[in-house]
């Protein structure tokens, strides 16, 4: 859950080697292409001093922000989420969440 207390995310990462984030409301209804539009963020993979920023695009079918971070992962793998959520101000510092994986997600659809 967001720091807002309304906005709940999960975080999967699939075996094609793409981290994505399901996005849901205060009522845990997924968010609308619009919302989805208005979100943003990247995300660094590992814990390094200086890793890469690696940035989250809408998915074509408009239900998730994804991120490519390669199909070789080693894990356990650590990924840190920095998120502007719908309503946030321009300048407004993002949420930043983290997810620890030790294999990639189960995800059914």
């Amino acid at each position: 859950m967001s720091m807002d207390g309304v906005h709940h995310l999960e975080g999967v990462l699939v075996p094609q080697g793409t981290f994505q984030v399901y996005m849901y409301d205060a009522f845990t209804r997924p968010f609308s292409p619009d919302d989805m539009k208005e979100t943003s963020g990247f995300l660094e993979v590992g814990e390094t001093a200086n890793p890469e920023k690696i940035p989250l695009k809408l998915s074509k079918n408009e239900k998730t922000l994804e991120a490519d971070i390669g199909k070789d992962t080693s894990f356990p793998i650590t990924v840190t989420l920095y998120l502007h959520l719908p309503g946030f101000a321009p300048d407004a510092k993002p949420e930043l969440f983290t997810f620890h994986f030790n294999r990639f997600s189960t995800v059914s659809n």
